[in-house]
């Protein structure tokens, strides 16, 4: 289906404006915290959502997959008490399939006919690494999907020293896992939080302190 590859950041996070402009005449309203993104999956892009049993090697965790052919992305069944404990989990995992599915999908080839006999294995497997261009970039689409600027500028317009209470509660209005939005506000230049998670303005002021010690 796709060859991993770079694809640019400014790209990454035009597609995922399109998308979320397409919802927006679809549904004939305005954007709002959270992101609808089970919609967005189910009803503009016809993804389905399906929960099942999905093999794991030996000391690898396994959170989903996408189906193409099926228009299906498959949540691992075993996993489900992971997604029940950790908040935003599951609609970042969902952001995260439709990434792959909008950048790395050959929509012409889902639409062939497969050989007679032929079992379609599940693509883009959601692993804890990410290290291949198509996850990177299926992650960052996903972080634009779901924290697009518009919405979330007006959330931190006035911070000016982030602490880790605010940034729970920005957590629960946005909806996603506490990393991934620590990674957007990194990403952003808003803060950087260091190997001990003390939450520092940028990494250059961590540097500073830590040539200072």
């Amino acid at each position: 289906m796709s060859n991993s590859q770079f694809i640019r950041p400014e790209t990454i996070e035009r597609r995922a404006g399109e998308l979320l402009a397409k919802y927006e005449t679809m549904a004939g309203t305005a954007l709002a915290s959270p992101i609808p993104i089970e919609r967005i999956a189910e009803d503009l892009i016809d993804l389905q959502i399906l929960w099942q049993t999905l093999p794991e090697s030996e000391n690898e965790t396994i959170l989903a997959g996408l189906s193409p052919r099926k228009k299906l992305v498959v949540f691992n069944e075993n996993r489900l008490p992971l997604f029940d404990k950790t908040p935003g989990l599951y609609r970042t995992v969902l952001a995260h399939e439709i990434g792959h599915w909008e950048l790395h999908v050959d929509k012409a080839s889902v639409n062939q006919q497969p050989m007679p006999g032929m079992v379609e294995q599940l693509q883009f497997l959601f692993r804890s690494e990410k290290q291949s261009w198509d996850e990177r970039n299926a992650h960052l689409f996903m972080s634009h999907l779901l924290m697009p600027e518009a919405l979330l500028n007006p959330l931190i317009r006035n911070v000016r020293d982030f602490d880790w209470p605010f940034l729970y509660r920005l957590r629960d209005m946005l909806q996603v896992t506490i990393s991934v939005l620590r990674i957007r506000l990194e990403r952003k230049g808003l803060l950087y939080v260091d190997p001990d998670g003390e939450i520092h303005r940028s990494r250059g002021e961590y540097n500073g302190q830590v040539r200072m010690i």
